[in-house]
């Protein structure tokens, strides 16, 4: 089984991890500028399914990685050997559940929230991995289920925020803020949870109070939690990421009424 892992997983062919902008990132990058040009295009074009199709497409593609990354995570050593930290409930997992929900869902309320969520806070997320990619490895195949991965998050994302773009108001944003704090105070709950059910230590959204913070070099929040009490941490923490995605709510309202304007 350590054999069949091996040689699913791709090793790279020096061994070493593949690195940030070399030929493999950037034709990521690119791919996935590609796509998100497509996305704004078709749904500008008023394709009313441009967004559900990214949302089945995205669900099944991302579903089908987070597999792979699962059993190959579990079955490294050769026996089964899970690991806790894995768990997708991290920010970037996220979209496992919110895309599938817009994928499945009835148009509505909820439907609506989620999609906000999607085109703000998701789509910030993943812009930053694909922008400063901290899970290149020393394989093919865990690096291209994580760059396609947000990817993913950056082309659909990028639908909703446009989607969304003419009819966002301040109540809409809330209610796309309120999916972020309802997954955001799930992903606390799980890294006290875990530990004390597992026995492994997890760190959910790179917030846990008692995961060492030097055991995450790329961690971009490690001068907050090392600076700011928990609780205060965890606010700043919020509060930049809400910001960013108020600033993407707002600027993409403004440019969806200037064009209805011309229009």
């Amino acid at each position: 089984m350590k054999d069949f892992i091996a040689k699913i997983l791709i090793p790279t062919a020096n061994g070493e991890s593949l690195k940030p902008y070399g030929v493999f990132h950037c034709i990521w990058l690119a791919l996935t500028i590609a796509g998100m040009v497509a996305a704004v295009y078709f749904t500008l074009k008023k394709e009313k399914k441009t967004l559900y199709f990214l949302y089945v497409l995205s669900s099944i593609l991302m579903w089908t990685g987070e597999i792979y990354k699962q059993f190959t995570s579990a079955f490294e050593t050769g026996v089964f050997n899970y690991q806790w930290y894995d768990f997708p409930f991290q920010f970037c997992s996220t979209p496992l559940y919110t895309f599938l929900f817009c994928a499945i869902a009835k148009k509505g309320k909820a439907y609506d929230a989620v999609s906000v969520y999607n085109g703000t806070y998701a789509l910030f997320a993943g812009t930053m991995v694909m922008i400063y990619p901290s899970t290149l490895v020393a394989n093919f195949g865990i690096s291209t289920q994580s760059l396609l991965h947000h990817a993913l998050m950056m082309v659909t994302g990028v639908s909703a925020l446009v989607e969304y773009g003419k009819k966002m108001s301040i109540k809409l944003f809330l209610q796309g803020m309120l999916v972020y704090v309802i997954l955001f105070a799930i992903a606390i709950v799980l890294n006290f949870a875990l530990p004390a059910i597992t026995g492994q230590n997890v760190n959910m959204y790179f917030v846990s109070k008692t995961y060492p913070v030097d055991g995450i070099p790329s961690n971009p929040f490690k001068v907050f939690q090392q600076a700011y009490p928990y609780p205060l941490f965890l606010l700043v923490y919020s509060l930049i990421f809400t910001e960013v995605a108020c600033l993407m709510a707002y600027l993409s309202h403004v440019v969806a009424s200037k064009k209805t304007q011309r229009a």
